[in-house]
Order: structure tokens, then sequence, then C-alpha cells
């Protein structure tokens, strides 16, 4: 019955991801939960690099990570790469097309960001959102 129970854990505890993470970042060694980052892209200055925007509009640099070994670290049920460059928080998914994401993230126009779904992770996201 213990080692049921052991093995129980187990299992929940590697399904379970961090809700903190601690990464490099532009202001040092920092801790950021998890449900406070609403979008995640591949920096402009440097591709190892990635911006991302929390909940509150701040845009941290993530320094030397690569998606996929980011995307491992969030917690699967809550975001979604979108396409090469970017990850979605699902919660801060608006409108949903087969091509295109509005999100509930202002730009500096007033108006919401607007994503392009790439044709490789279409089918994904799809299923994420049941359709």
């Amino acid at each position: 019955m213990i080692q049921a129970f052991d093995k129980a854990k187990e299992q929940i505890s590697t399904i379970q991801k961090k809700t903190f993470i601690e990464w490099n970042t532009n202001i040092g060694k920092t801790v950021i939960p998890t449900d406070q980052i609403v979008y995640i892209k591949t920096s402009e200055i440097d591709s190892r690099d990635k911006d991302i925007t929390l909940n509150d509009g701040t845009v941290i640099v993530l320094k030397n990570l690569n998606l996929k070994n980011l995307l491992e670290m969030l917690p699967a049920k809550d975001f979604a790469q979108i396409n090469k460059k970017e990850i979605i928080a699902l919660s801060s998914v608006k409108v949903l097309t087969t091509n295109e994401i509005i999100t509930t993230i202002l730009t500096e126009g007033d108006s919401f960001l607007k994503l392009q779904i790439g044709d490789t992770y279409k089918s994904t996201l799809l299923e994420l959102f049941g359709k």
C-alpha cells in the first residue's frame, strides 16, 4: 500500500510543473511565477534571448535559453508554442482563428496584440482549445 502511494506521489510530481521558475535574466537571477507570464517571444536583438511579458506589462529578458527548453519548464496546460518564435499563455487568448490569435495583451496603440499561428503548431493549438 505504501509503495502504491509513493508511486502515485512520484507520478503526480512529474506531471505538475513548478509554479515558480528561476532564470538568468537581464536583471540577474530572477524567480518568476509562471502564472504572471502572458507572452514569450524570441528577442529581436539576440535570438538566444527571450522576451517575457508579464501580466502587468513588464518585459524581462531571459538569457541564453531556447524555446524548446523554456516550454518544457512551463506548465503544459497553461502555455503553447504558436510559431517558431513565440509562446503564449492560454489565459491571454481572447480570440482564436485558424491563422491568428487575438490576445488580451494591450499594445501601445491601445489595441490588442495579434499573433500569427505557424502551420506546424495549428493542430496542437486547436486541440488545446477543443476545436
